[in-house]
């Protein structure tokens, strides 16, 4: 094998296997060493991944304490505009009218029954 073909070898071997030469170099592992060929391509894999989401979590982490906090600003107390629609309205003061009616007879019906009353 010469140089030229030793080379188109490497470079076809970290193109096929990315996390192996990934692995390699965060290991510091010399390609097809001893240590190289006694490595297990699923526990680079199973590496590779969980490093994958720490990554990812730490980089949310500093996204969050990236953003400022102001106060009083914001929306999510305040309702969309638009959400409650005049059918809306009218539908609650209904239901509200119904509430007071249902109290109003039921305060009656309490006061009939502690003076010996049936209706």
């Amino acid at each position: 094998m010469n140089r030229e073909e030793y080379k188109n070898f490497v470079v076809r071997w970290d193109n096929m296997f990315p996390i192996d030469r990934w692995y390699r170099n965060k290991h510091k592992i010399p390609f097809l060493s001893e240590e190289h060929k006694k490595c297990d391509f699923f526990a680079e894999l199973m590496e590779f991944e969980e490093d994958k989401v720490f990554y990812e979590l730490q980089q949310e982490k500093e996204e969050k304490e990236k953003q400022e906090y102001i106060p009083n600003i914001g929306d999510w107390l305040k309702a969309p505009e638009g959400e409650i629609s005049e059918q809306d309205t009218a539908f609650y003061e209904d239901q509200m009218f119904k509430m007071i009616e249902f109290e109003q007879k039921a305060k009656e019906n309490k006061q009939d029954g502690e003076h010996g009353e049936k209706t």
